[in-house]
């Protein structure tokens, strides 16, 4: 049975005339968002997909609250540690735990344990409420979708008792990028003000309530720990009824995968995913020629989109569908990066294909404060910090870095420094330090880095991670680190390399190497442990750390030449990336084969013949002695197999 569409302006307008003529509490935004009648969430259960109403969901959330009421003796008032996946589990607990008038800890799950003991340093935390077991033992824990069962001896007539005292705060804590456990406490007050300001970004931009064949769903990839991702992915986008799609797993494959079965028309991500889908797309082109030509229709659609953007949108459509599809299928209609820095060349890239990816900017302790929502094509391509939201505003000080002031930021941070537990009450109406690194780009305010990621090198010079990737362009590789342990090191992503690239790499690194020892750089390495699966950015102290312990698996650029000239080239591997690099060097229909004579067959000058040569040598790094003549394919391929052994052990 075909599912009705629902009329998303009406049901926003509703909500959030509701929401504002209401107390600015848990309570009334819990009784706002439940009284929407449409799907809640749908994920995949096994080999089937479930979905949740908005009213089967409250029923949980109700019955979750009893039963947590039943587990432990909650005070008003007590701090109780949430440590779960995104998932409907992790809603359902987050406002059991709200509705039992206790304050949720939203702690980061990717290394929960010790997490959850340096915040029980800063708090006493009375209880534990999670999806996993191992990892927590010792605590007061408690497995809520391992309990599930306990729900069906909880009568649906809890529906009709009274709602009891909401929680009046929501803590969350900080990335976990610097190892300094911080906690974060917003008054609900203060979030709600932010889920208001929901009316202020549908002004500025209607895209976001533009569904697909009728329904809109957003994909849960932001983590509901940080509060870009609860605001922005959940709570924003919840009362608009937009339905929330959850993952089973956060490999690239099956995000994708789930994007395109479910038709996903929301997604709200870090950079990480959009630069991932952006190598998945640039993959699909092959050989030098075709990304020229591919590089001028991007630039031809975003002249025309300038021009006249419904024209320019479309026209992209027609170009650039099938290469997009095979990443997001058709229903994209609306994209956030938040998180961290998105580069330019990723904005520029989506853009031009005709996709909606908009940048955003919040931290932990002043939520999402700005958006750039912008339809002008010059403010899409760039990376910049938009007007911040109402109520909100921003100074740079002497040393370069953005202040915030904002009426929804939190209300109270706790943190630990020097061994000492410190408490600071925000004031809304004073600035507080975010530490982001700000520049000027004509009048438009970019982010440049974090200050406490800086490096300051013997000679005083300051440098930053954000700093060397711009100055070094390096196509191939998209991320890196920057440590110092006494000498200034560089970390690459080894997971970015492969047979196909790891040569252009090499010659990259190569090319760079004198200006990376004038930048202060003594040692270049690559590394698969750059960025951890259950992390959504990279850990300068995490790396630093696991360096100093000789627990990073590290691989010198000798090392990774060696790792790849070891593939084993048996002769039909050989001859399959001779003839495909031949037929994709002459962009020729004609049949070509291992007997093939380049000069009577093909007919090549002497000139397309050595180009070729230099060509198909230099993919395996030998070098090309012009006074050996090869006649056709199968000499070559029996000259590579002879010479890359050679080659190998030259570069140990």
């Amino acid at each position: 049975m075909k599912k009705n569409k629902l009329n998303y302006p009406r049901i926003v307008k509703k909500t959030l005339e509701k929401l504002a003529n209401c107390p600015p509490t848990f309570a009334s935004l819990f009784c706002v968002m439940f009284a929407l009648e449409s799907d809640f969430c749908s994920f995949d259960e096994g080999y089937f997909s479930k979905s949740l109403t908005f009213f089967q969901m409250k029923k949980l959330i109700f019955k979750a609250s009893n039963l947590l009421r039943q587990q432990f003796s909650f005070q008003s008032g007590d701090y109780v540690a949430l440590v779960m996946n995104n998932s409907p589990y992790f809603i359902i607990a987050m406002w059991a735990l709200i509705i039992c008038g206790v304050t949720p800890i939203l702690l980061n799950n990717t290394n929960p344990r010790s997490l959850v003991d340096n915040i029980s340093r800063l708090v006493k935390i009375q209880a534990i409420i999670s999806d996993e077991d191992q990892a927590l033992t010792g605590w007061n824990s408690f497995n809520l979708p391992k309990n599930l069962d306990l729900f069906e001896q909880i009568p649906d007539s809890i529906l009709d008792q009274p709602l009891g005292e909401f929680s009046k705060y929501l803590a969350f804590t900080s990335s976990g990028t610097t190892g300094l456990p911080k906690l974060c406490i917003y008054e609900a007050s203060h979030l709600i003000l932010e889920v208001l300001n929901a009316k202020t970004i549908l002004a500025k931009n209607n895209y976001i309530l533009r569904p697909f064949k009728g329904r809109a769903r957003t994909l849960a990839f932001l983590p509901y720990y940080h509060i870009f991702g609860l605001i922005a992915n959940y709570f924003w986008l919840s009362i608009f009824g937009v339905e929330i799609i959850f993952l089973s797993d956060r490999r690239a494959s099956s995000i994708f995968n789930t994007i395109r079965k479910y038709r996903v028309t929301h997604l709200f991500a870090v950079p990480l995913l959009y630069e991932t889908a952006a190598m998945g797309i640039l993959h699909q082109l092959e050989g030098p020629k075709e990304r020229q030509k591919f590089e001028k229709a991007l630039s031809f659609s975003l002249f025309v989109q300038r021009l006249n953007r419904p024209l320019g949108v479309w026209l992209a459509h027609r170009l650039f569908k099938p290469l997009y599809l095979a990443t997001f299928g058709p229903s994209i209609k609306f994209m956030i990066s938040g998180g961290s820095l998105i580069k330019d060349e990723d904005l520029r890239l989506f853009t031009a294909l005709g996709l909606p990816l908009f940048n955003g900017y919040g931290s932990t302790e002043c939520a999402i404060t700005s958006l750039v929502l912008s339809k002008k094509i010059k403010n899409r391509t760039t990376s910049f910090l938009d007007k911040p939201l109402p109520g909100a505003s921003y100074l740079v000080n002497e040393q370069g870095e953005l202040l915030i002031k904002s009426p929804f930021s939190a209300s109270k941070i706790i943190f630990s420094h020097n061994q000492l537990v410190e408490e600071i009450n925000l004031n809304p109406e004073e600035y507080f330090n975010t530490h982001d690194m700000v520049t000027y780009k004509g009048r438009k305010l970019c982010i440049s880095g974090r200050s406490d990621e800086v490096i300051v090198l013997d000679n005083g010079e300051k440098i930053t991670p954000e700093y060397l990737q711009n100055n070094l362009n390096l196509p191939q590789l998209h991320r890196l680190a920057l440590i110092y342990d006494q000498e200034l090191i560089l970390l690459l992503d080894e997971k970015e390399v492969n047979v196909q690239n790891y040569v252009e790499v090499i010659r990259q690194l190569e090319a760079k190497a004198l200006l990376l020892s004038s930048l202060g750089v003594k040692k270049v390495f690559f590394t698969d442990e750059l960025l951890k699966s259950n992390e959504i950015k990279i850990s300068t102290h995490r790396l630093l750390l696991a360096y100093q312990n000789n627990q990073l698996k590290l691989l010198s650029i000798a090392d990774l030449k060696a790792k790849f000239m070891q593939v084993s080239y048996d002769e039909s591997h050989l001859s399959q990336i001779v003839l495909q690099k031949i037929e994709a060097f002459l962009n020729t229909k004609k049949p070509i084969n291992l007997d093939t004579n380049f000069f009577y067959d093909l007919g090549l000058s002497s000139l397309n013949y050595y180009n070729l040569i230099s060509d198909i040598f230099s993919n395996f790094l030998i070098k090309y002695n012009y006074s050996r003549l090869f006649n056709c394919p199968g000499e070559l391929v029996v000259f590579i197999k002879e010479n890359v052994n050679e080659t190998l052990s030259s570069s140990k």
